[in-house]
């Protein structure tokens, strides 16, 4: 029996043969024998013993090379098994800080070590989700680094919270990962990202929360009615609420109307995006009851008449819970205090009153609260007598709907109801239809109409279609409750202008939206003693105006018009003709008078609505396009009004506005092709803001998913290249950079399209289908080859023309403009194929080029910026070797020169960077096509010291790459060409670097952004990488490539140069042992593989003292660097090193 088990309990091996342990050791079994085992500890291997069986606890492990010298790895996670052995390993040295008096240090490492046992006992729980899991790991390393700082261990080196093996990864990686660990030992609080991200790292969309409410009880005994409660979300800085309600129906008893819902009184407000969570956010819970007129008055009408009147609200404060909520991962109890509205008039407000604890507005309606002062505290979590008002529970989740619900089942089993924003989530994916209304009741303002006293008002609201039909279960007062046909408002009494400020849903079916209309009852209701529901006036309002756009989102003044008790609306066409408000009465011809109802000119009525629909508008233009086949003859003019409609609007409508593109590209490509194309363009960099831009994963579900332009191709192929071939022939260039800044979209369409054509046809036309790419990275190379043609780049002015080719019509740049031409303020461009045939190339009369006008670089740098973007689509269709001969092609058609401008470098330079990045480069096969031409731009910025920084990024990330892959396949030859073009460029950079942080410290106060300590640690771990890669056979072929001794010898005393300041120089911190030792171990295999050179060219005869001088004094900083004196060490470092 062999594995690793823990030792629970201290042994002290007083029995033959007895090995003496302690508690939290652990041990590997050789034998089992009758309730004893036999082994050893893993501090010990040479000392094996006997100990009981019930001393340890088994762990599971993996042995691997089973015999003698088998080793066993417990299978557990990585970290847990860190902890395990860190702690044991600061046991000791935390006795030790005891004995020298550091009591400070002693204590704040006893509290972290007691902090990592306990996130340590959260990870072996195995109940954490991924989230969680990942959050306590980020704890536990941030706790780890911290302490091995302090107790004067070695920084370990991570990768996602786990350690690393220094074998299996580069050394540009290893020196990016102590940069990592450093940057949380001295943040402290989160783990350091890299110290450079990645390039082309895929948009994420915004992780959304979620606030659980669970209404636990509401104990106001003495209202003795039924009782409606709504929960709500309340902004205070804007004075709005930003949620649906969440309704609640409790009987006099306080329990539940519907017993099934015992327990059950929960719901879920989804989609709060980090912005919301930041808002000065409160839960609003208002209380109407169910019952008489005046609550302790039984003469004010009779009991069988049932009146909705508000009674009390409590408010929460978001930012006094939020900590507490976001930090547990369970459901935590709060008490709010009910207040009672003392003026009715302000209830519309109550809760901004308690907020602002304007006492003389409200009352604590219980002796208890009696006492209390309303500037104290809304918010309460001890209970202090019997009547307490509400107690409900909080809970706040994390992630898509979908995974909630996986990760939470036991919530959704209780029938929590889903309560939305008012409004729409941060994202909006395809096929996520909503089309919801929300109407908030605002006021009214009524005659007293001869009574002595003012009305008690009720308002009754239908939604009616256009046959006359009650729409029903399209009014929801609140979810949690299901829908209603007819709403009756709560009663104000005695108050002739009532503010209601109630908000209600209207989840009105879109195929009964267009005719349908609202109408709003107005009632007296008496307090005598029938009491009586007296109509006296009604208002409506149609959803949708007559040109197809619904009601604005705005506050809307309504008519009111008399009529009486016995009125029965039974023909709702007598009042639809009339005016429902002010602008309708304003486009009405005169109205009769003559008519059965009358407008009440001294009362009107206020309403506010706000839409929440995917599929309606309230944009004209947005909806003129979405119907374009009702004005088949406006189809240019409603493409081009695209560009008014709001950002809001068409992230909105993304889905449908872009199958509608494509619907008008089917109907008529060579007449609607252009502007569909431009429209395309300017919808996918409307996305590219920082406003929409994580609606960017909407557009790759639709395009994956929803898109069915399988002929769109052809036309957007056409297009592109019309607009990358005149990009030398106008001044004007906002139209192409656009395009060149919309490819990656552009070719994701392309792709698409053409998979779906090739679906649908067995493959046909492939073959016109690849030549058309190839003539479209032609028109590519051709856009950056206008940099390269000068070092101040030329242009065609407006007077010179390119001559006209064979069969080639004349330039349209000498014509008139056509009828699809695009004028702007500035200057001018023409539209695709205007008097010219598609796809044709541009003269190739080189003659033209004037040297009299300067063409700015921003085209190609829109380009650089979005081509690296095309290749993961590119590869979905050809081969790896041919997408990585596009690329090849197009990076040698950027001008090799570093004079053309700094910011064109770096353009020029991130676009190389994202191309290693990106998944092509991956490839054996395609590397090995572009490291040759990824390499010369290096090469030539190194030489001339241009943009230090982003080239050790590159390189750092060639070497990560090629280490990868050395451990599966062969990387001899690329190994050969980066030895061939970048060991001597590096060397150089290298003593330049060291040499002017050199002159730095000896002049105080000066400082070269290029000379920092982060940029030589970048390039000597470059230059370690690549010395690391190189073997036998490399080595060889440097020695045979030079020309002549001198050049060896120019050599030889470069590296050891090199090699003599990084042992005096200390470019690595004491504490990066790993990486100490690493440079350590490379810079003797260097030295090793340099010896037979160095004695054969340069020894007896041929004796050169400079070059043996050189060896000499490397060799002694080599044997005399602290890091190998191991007398020096601890033993447990020591052992460390040993062990390498």
């Amino acid at each position: 029996m062999s594995g690793k088990h823990q030792f629970i309990c201290n042994f002290r091996g007083s029995v033959t043969q007895g090995l003496a342990l302690e508690v939290g050791e652990t041990v590997q079994i050789l034998e089992k024998c009758e309730g004893w085992f036999r082994g050893f500890s893993t501090r010990k291997p040479n000392v094996k013993g006997v100990f009981p069986a019930s001393y340890i606890h088994l762990k599971k492990a993996i042995i691997t090379n089973r015999g003698p010298h088998e080793t066993v790895a417990p299978l557990e996670d990585p970290i847990v098994t860190e902890v395990t052995s860190t702690l044991q390993e600061w046991a000791s040295l935390w006795k030790q800080l005891y004995v020298k008096h550091k009591v400070d240090l002693f204590y704040k490492v006893r509290h972290v070590m007691m902090e990592l046992i306990d996130l340590r006992r959260q990870l072996l729980s195995g109940h954490l989700t991924q989230d969680q899991s990942r959050d306590v790991k980020r704890h536990i390393t941030v706790r780890l680094d911290w302490g091995n700082e302090h107790l004067g261990l070695d920084l370990v080196p991570r990768k996602e919270f786990e350690m690393v093996d220094e074998d299996q990864i580069s050394v540009s990686d290893l020196y990016k990962m102590h940069l990592s660990s450093r940057h949380s030992v001295q943040q402290s609080t989160t783990q350091g990202a890299n110290s450079r991200p990645r390039h082309g790292e895929p948009c994420r969309v915004p992780v959304p929360h979620h606030l659980l409410v669970n209404l636990k009880s509401f104990t106001y005994n003495s209202i003795g009615e039924d009782t409606d409660i709504f929960f709500s979300l309340y902004d205070l800085r804007e004075g709005k609420t930003i949620s649906e309600k969440f309704m609640v129906r409790l009987n006099k008893n306080g329990g539940p109307k519907n017993p099934e819902k015992v327990d059950r009184l929960c719901a879920l407000f989804t989609d709060l995006s980090n912005k919301d969570m930041k808002r000065d956010l409160y839960i609003v819970s208002q209380v109407i009851r169910t019952g008489r007129m005046l609550l302790n008055d039984s003469k004010k009408g009779p009991a069988h008449v049932q009146y909705r009147r508000p009674y009390g609200c409590a408010v929460l404060a978001m930012s006094d819970v939020l900590q507490i909520i976001s930090e547990l991962k369970e459901e935590k109890d709060f008490v709010l205090k009910v207040y009672t509205c003392n003026n009715e008039n302000e209830w519309y407000q109550i809760h901004e009153n308690i907020i602002r604890k304007s006492s003389n507005k409200y009352t604590a309606p219980s002796t208890n609260y009696g006492r209390d002062r309303p500037s104290e505290s809304v918010c309460s979590s001890t209970v202090d007598g019997c009547s307490i008002g509400l107690i409900i529970s909080l809970q706040l989740l994390r992630g898509d709907m979908d995974q909630v619900r996986r990760e939470n089942t036991l919530i959704f089993s209780r029938g929590v109801a889903i309560t939305r924003k008012l409004g729409f989530p941060d994202v909006i994916m395809p096929g996520d239809i909503r089309n919801d209304l929300y109407l908030t009741l605002e006021r009214g303002d009524f005659e007293r109409g001869g009574k002595s006293v003012q009305k008690n008002i009720e308002v009754t609201m239908y939604v009616i279609y256009a046959d006359g039909e009650i729409l029903k279960e399209c009014i929801s007062l609140g979810s949690g409750e299901p829908n209603i046909p007819e709403y009756r408002s709560f009663v104000l009494y005695h108050n002739n202008s009532p503010r209601w400020n109630e908000v209600l849903k209207l989840p009105i079916p879109i195929d009964r939206f267009r005719g349908s209309h609202l109408r709003f009852e107005f009632r007296h209701c008496s307090t005598k003693d029938k009491g009586e529901k007296k109509l006296y006036g009604f208002a409506f309002t149609p959803l949708m105006r007559e040109d197809g756009t619904t009601l604005s989102d705005e506050s809307h003044e309504l008519y009111v018009y008399k009529c009486d008790e016995n009125t029965t609306f039974s023909n709702h066409a007598l009042y639809l003709g009339l005016p429902c408000c002010k602008d309708d009465f304003n486009s009405c011809p005169s109205i009769p008078s003559s008519l059965i109802f009358q407008r009440s000119i001294k009362e009107t009525f206020w309403i506010s609505t706000q839409l929440s629909s995917t599929k309606l508008t309230q944009n004209v233009d947005l909806l003129a396009l979405l119907k374009w086949k009702a004005h088949p003859d406006r189809v240019m003019d409603i493409l081009g009004r695209l560009r008014h409609v709001s950002g809001e609007e068409i992230v909105k409508f993304l889905q449908d506005i872009l199958d509608t593109l494509f619907s008008i590209l089917d109907e008529n490509t060579d007449k609607y092709g252009p502007l569909v194309f431009q429209s395309l363009v300017f919808i996918i960099n409307l996305l590219r803001d920082s406003k929409y831009y994580h609606f960017r994963p909407v557009m790759d579900t639709y395009i994956q998913k929803h898109f069915a332009g399988a002929l769109a191709y052809k036309e957007l192929i056409r297009c592109l290249k019309w607009y990358m071939d005149r990009s030398a022939e106008v001044v004007r260039q906002d139209h192409i950079q656009e395009a060149m800044r919309a490819l990656e979209y552009l070719f994701k369409f392309i792709i698409q399209s053409r998979i779906l054509y090739s679906r649908a046809t067995c493959g046909m036309e492939e073959e016109q289908f690849r030549t058309s790419i190839q003539e479209l990275f032609q028109s590519i190379r051709f856009v950056l080859s206008l940099d390269s043609r000068n070092s101040e780049t030329l242009i065609f002015t407006q007077g010179s023309q390119p001559c006209p080719g064979p069969n080639q019509a004349p330039s349209p740049c000498i014509g008139p403009a056509g009828p699809l031409a695009l004028v702007s303020a500035l200057g001018q461009i023409q539209t695709p194929f205007q008097g010219q045939a598609p796809g044709s190339a541009p003269s190739s009369c080189s003659q033209a080029w004037s040297a009299n006008a300067l063409r700015p670089p921003t085209l190609s740098a829109a380009l650089l910026s979005s081509f690296p973007a095309i290749f993961d689509e590119l590869l979905q269709m050809f081969t790896v070797q041919e997408v990585a001969e596009f690329v090849r092609g197009t990076l040698g058609s950027m001008p090799s020169t570093v004079h053309i401008g700094q910011s064109m470098d770096v353009v020029k330079l991130q676009s190389i960077a994202r191309t290693v990045d990106s998944r092509l480069f991956s490839f054996p096969e395609s590397r090995r096509i572009l490291l040759p031409v990824v390499l010369h731009h290096i090469h030539l910025h190194l030489r001339q010291q241009k943009e230090l920084l982003i080239c050790s990024g590159i390189l750092s990330s060639i070497f990560t790459i090629i280490k990868s892959s050395s451990l599966d396949t062969s990387v001899q030859e690329e190994v050969e060409m980066m030895v061939e073009s970048l060991l001597d460029v590096l060397l150089q950079t290298l003593l330049s670097i060291m040499s002017k942080s050199q002159s730095q410290e000896a002049v105080r106060g000066q400082r070269c952004p290029q000379c920092t300590a982060e940029i030589t640690g970048e390039y000597v771990s470059c230059l370690l990488s690549l010395l690391r890669q190189m073997t036998d056979i490399h080595f060889q072929h440097l020695m045979e490539n030079f020309q002549s001794k001198d050049e060896l010898k120019e050599f030889l005393l470069k590296i050891l140069c090199v090699f003599r300041n990084l042992m005096k120089l200390s470019i690595f911190p004491r504490d990066w042992n790993i990486m100490r030792l690493l440079t350590s171990n490379i810079i003797l295999t260097t030295a090793q593989q340099l010896a037979p050179a160095l004695h054969k060219n340069f020894a007896e005869t041929d004796f050169d003292f400079k070059v043996w001088n050189s060896y000499f004094s490397l060799a002694v900083l080599y044997i005399n660097q602290p890091s190998l004196q191991l007398e020096n060490l601890s033993p447990i470092k020591r052992k460390k090193i040993l062990d390498k």
